[in-house]
């Protein structure tokens, strides 16, 4: 999700929006954690899940970040916490998934990751909806309605008529806005078209992609590697 709607979930806005909806006269603020000192984890440390971390650091949010393929060492360089993908979802705020959806991702968010959150927090899926054991998802979200969820991507997509995320008051469901839509793919074609002079003059390329990226975000497996790659 763009970074600002991850500092409008530090604030609470989006259950404050449905809040206000349901009963206007209860919508008061209240003592929310607001930005500074706040914990996001950012779940796939690629082109995107770094840009969104600068951004954030911007604003004194402590970001941790899950990636197999990211080291210890190359994630505090760029202001990174490093840590497993359990303690992501046991100490952060906000939990914001970037991961591909390859074979060893597909459901890798759960119910025991889901209940481990600390009270009111939040997670933030503008991945892939198959990500997340969406069945696990309704059913800890109804255990539990301190927790929310922002949805932009669904499994399948979009969510059919009758999903139970729609009658529940802790999702917010939008139609993958995250994504390029068409005005802005415009941007896209304009940014390879500057790439192609640098590339014939044989200069370094501001958006280069790498075959060993390409790699990790298909569902390809290394003999004797159960890792899988989540760089986007």
């Amino acid at each position: 999700m763009w970074p600002q709607g991850i500092l409008y979930a530090l604030k609470h806005g989006w259950r404050y929006v449905l809040t206000a909806r349901r009963t206007p006269s209860t919508a008061v603020r209240g003592r929310d954690p607001g930005t500074a000192g706040a914990a996001v984890g950012l779940v796939s440390l690629g082109a995107t899940g770094r840009a969104i971390a600068r951004l954030l650091l911007r604003h004194g949010v402590r970001v941790l970040g899950h990636d197999p393929y990211v080291s210890d060492a190359d994630a505090p360089a760029i202001g990174i916490e490093p840590a497993s993908l359990s303690r992501v979802f046991a100490e952060c705020d906000v939990v914001s998934l970037y991961a591909p959806l390859v074979e060893g991702t597909r459901g890798m968010v759960g119910a025991t990751l889901l209940r481990s959150m600390r009270p009111h927090t939040m997670l933030v899926n503008t991945a892939r909806g198959g990500l997340i054991d969406e069945a696990a998802l309704v059913a800890v979200l109804t255990e539990r309605p301190d927790l929310f969820a922002v949805l932009d991507v669904t499994d399948p997509e979009p969510a059919p008529p009758g999903s139970p995320l729609f009658d529940l008051d802790n999702v917010v469901v939008t139609p993958h806005l995250a994504g390029s839509l068409d005005p802005e793919r415009r941007l896209l074609g304009r940014a390879m078209a500057e790439e192609r002079p640098r590339y014939v003059a044989g200069l370094p390329l501001r958006h280069e992609v790498t075959a060993t990226a390409l790699c990790r975000s298909r569902p390809v497996r290394r003999e004797g590697d159960p890792r899988v790659s989540m760089a986007q």
